[in-house]
Order: C-alpha cells, then sequence, then structure tokens
C-alpha cells in the first residue's frame, strides 16, 4: 500500500488492526472511513520506523469513528 500516495491524494480508506497479545487473546481496531497525512520516517538504533498520522472520519452513520472490539479465549 502507498501511503504517501494516500497522504498526497487525501484518499479516505478503510483501516483495520489486530492485535494478538497470546493465542487466543485478540483486539481488533476498526476505523471504516479515516484519512492518511504525510508519513515520515525516522531511525534509532539502526531500526527504521514511519510515523502515519491517521485520522478517522464518521461515516454517514455517524458517530462510528472507531470499534474496538476484545475476543477473550474460548
Amino acid at each position: 500500500r502507498d501511503f504517501f500516495a494516500d497522504a498526497v491524494a487525501q484518499t479516505a480508506r478503510r483501516f483495520e488492526w489486530t492485535h494478538r497479545a497470546t493465542s487466543g487473546q485478540v483486539i481488533e481496531f476498526v476505523m471504516p472511513t479515516c484519512t492518511v497525512e504525510n508519513p515520515t520516517y525516522s531511525e534509532s538504533d539502526e531500526l527504521v520506523m514511519m510515523t502515519l498520522p491517521i485520522f478517522p472520519q464518521p461515516t454517514v452513520a455517524g458517530n462510528n469513528e472507531l470499534s474496538i472490539t476484545i475476543k477473550a479465549p474460548a
């Protein structure tokens, strides 16, 4: 995915991120519509990192910029 092109074009996109702490423990973050602004790179201790400013936007349904789902082990 070209985050720089999205930032320049101000393209609104869906953003999903899943964090798995341990087996069976899952946290999901979903932003149905968000824009990305100028990503930047930095370096520390020989690690290159990208900072990605993300701005969630409500859809026409309203008040739904961010959804967080926590799934416990079965």
